[in-house]
C-alpha cells in the first residue's frame, strides 16, 4: 500500500510540473496523463495531439491519437 501511494504522489508531482506550462492536460481511460498546447478532432471521434513532457521549450512532442474515453483539462497558465 505504501508503495501505490508513493507512486501516485510522484506521478502527480510528474504530472503537475511537467505540463505547468502546457494549455491542456488529457487523461484516458486507461489514467495516462498527456500534455498538450492544442489538440484536434477527428471524423472518427479521436484526438490527435502532441504529447510534451518536457519543461525544454525546443521539445516538439510525440504525435499521440487518442480513441475512446477521455478528459480533456485546461490548464490554468500563470505568467
Amino acid at each position: 500500500m505504501r508503495k501505490i501511494k508513493i507512486f501516485a504522489v510522484s506521478l502527480l508531482f510528474l504530472v503537475s510540473s511537467c505540463g505547468a506550462n502546457k494549455k491542456y492536460t488529457i487523461k484516458d481511460s486507461n489514467g495516462n496523463y498527456y500534455n498538450a498546447d492544442s489538440y484536434e478532432t477527428t471524423e472518427e471521434g479521436c484526438i490527435k495531439f502532441k504529447d510534451v513532457c518536457s519543461c525544454d521549450e525546443t521539445d516538439g512532442g510525440i504525435d499521440t491519437k487518442i480513441c475512446g474515453s477521455y478528459t480533456i483539462i485546461e490548464n490554468k497558465i500563470e505568467k
